[in-house]
């Protein structure tokens, strides 16, 4: 018997060391004869062994399929961006409205407190407690400014920066205001006291200028803290109640220092003074107008708020383009 295995698809002849006809591809049967070797002798019965059977097709081991490698890719949500940012909007809203809140009453506070100041000068010291309380809502304002527009935000520290400009001049002034006095007490090595000489007044100049300057300043970064919250009637407001608070403030410097150039004169005239006393409260009073002028304008923003006409929604210049 020939030991080529025949192809059954093509019928032809291969090598018998071949698996898979040459000429077709198909699969050969396996005609190889195992051959049998006789077992050794031995006392002990012998065992027929059976037949083996050889396989006439390839018996082949199941194998896993490859899968491709597909990366999972994880992406906050558009409902999720959106609560996020209703709830950053809502914070700032909060706290922008309490900031206004805390400014109006301040502000309104001040302005009683000056009408008051002319009767009992010991009152004025409370301006200074409704000062603080009033920077507490302006910080307020400048953390709440994001959710307002860019505009707003910008204003909001530029309004920080005056402040802090104005804080270092009147730390400035009251430097060279201490360092002045000084050098004017020691006119030939010796100090003196009890005499009020051109010499004398010259720090005083220096106080109160530089103390009108910062105010001017304090009031500039209190008109930009609320002015992109307005419309066109609250800006026209703020920016008239800031044009007329700068004059005031600038009268009434002057007339500090006219007093002073008339306490150093030769001959004091005591019925100049007096008249200058009550020019400057006069002036006073007048500024509770504009104090309370940037009260009302704060009302105004505030309401804004409460209606909704400002923030506008964020919620959908935060979502994604997908």
């Amino acid at each position: 018997m020939s030991n080529r295995p025949i192809c059954p698809s093509c019928g032809g002849g291969n090598p018998p060391t071949l698996t898979v006809c040459w000429k077709c591809g198909a699969l050969l049967p396996i005609t190889t004869h195992i051959q049998q070797y006789p077992l050794p002798a031995s006392n002990n019965p012998t065992i027929p062994a059976a037949p083996s059977v050889l396989p006439t097709d390839f018996q082949t081991q199941p194998t896993s399929v490859l899968v491709p490698y597909q990366p999972t890719y994880t992406h906050t949500s558009t409902d999720t961006l959106r609560e996020i940012a209703q709830a950053k909007s809502k914070q700032d809203t909060n706290h922008t409205k309490t900031g206004i809140v805390i400014l109006t009453i301040s502000y309104t506070a001040i302005a009683i407190i000056i009408a008051a100041s002319i009767t009992d000068l010991l009152l004025g010291l409370l301006a200074a407690i409704a000062d603080l309380v009033a920077i507490v809502g302006g910080l307020l304002i400048v953390v709440g400014r994001g959710t307002f527009g860019r505009a707003h935000s910008r204003n909001a520290i530029l309004s920080v920066s005056l402040f802090i400009v104005s804080f270092g001049t009147m730390v400035v002034g009251k430097v060279l205001f201490a360092a002045a006095l000084v050098l004017s007490r020691i006119p030939n090595g010796t100090i003196t006291y009890g005499t009020t000489t051109s010499s004398t007044v010259n720090p005083y100049i220096i106080l109160y200028i530089t103390s009108m300057i910062a105010t001017a300043l304090i009031g500039l970064a209190v008109v930009f803290l609320t002015y992109a919250l307005h419309r066109k009637t609250g800006r026209i407001i703020l920016s008239i109640s800031y044009i007329t608070f700068l004059i005031l403030t600038i009268l009434m410097t002057a007339l500090v220092l006219q007093g002073f150039a008339i306490r150093s004169s030769i001959i004091l005239d005591l019925s100049s003074l007096q008249e200058l006393r009550s020019q400057y409260e006069i002036v006073q009073l007048l500024t509770i107008i504009p104090t309370l002028a940037f009260a009302f304008s704060f009302y105004l923003a505030l309401r804004r708020i409460n209606r909704g006409e400002i923030p506008e929604s964020t919620a959908q210049k935060t979502l994604p383009a997908y």
